[in-house]
Order: C-alpha cells, then structure tokens, then sequence
C-alpha cells in the first residue's frame, strides 16, 4: 500500500496517496510530454493500481505504462526507506 515516486535515477521518495495528484500536477506542468511508469508488486492489491491510474488521468497525465515490479526494484525502495 505503499508508493514512491522518482524521476530517472533519483533515490525514490515515499509519497502519501492524499499528495500524489498535486505532485503529479506539478511535474506535468514542468513538463507536458511527461511520461510515467508505474511499477507494481504483484502482492499490491489491484485497487490500488487504480486508485493510482485514476489520480494520474485526473492529474492529466495521460501517457503512462504499466510494469512488475522487478527484485532490483525492491532493492532500491529498501535501500531509499533505509
């Protein structure tokens, strides 16, 4: 239930799902051709994924893809909440 956000090879940083629209705003702001990845675990519970996809659409980001989230993934989130 948890989400991180990160641009490029930034160290991801937690984020609270009540914040996630305003931040996704901003960025799609700074950048219209903003393009968006989505990772989830395969344990996430569906509702989730979207809840997300639901803010990103509201948030009018329209171009996003959807992708497992891979071990290295998980790695780096537990080295980024370390």
């Amino acid at each position: 239930g948890s989400i991180f956000w990160n641009i490029g090879t930034d160290v991801p940083a937690k984020v609270e799902f009540k914040n996630l629209r305003s931040l996704m705003m901003e960025k799609v702001k700074g950048n219209s051709k903003l393009i968006t990845l989505i990772k989830v675990d395969r344990k996430g519970k569906y509702h989730y994924m979207v809840d997300i996809m639901d803010e990103l659409n509201l948030a009018n980001i329209t171009r996003f893809s959807l992708a497992p989230m891979l071990d290295a993934d998980k790695t780096l989130l537990q080295k980024a909440t370390s």
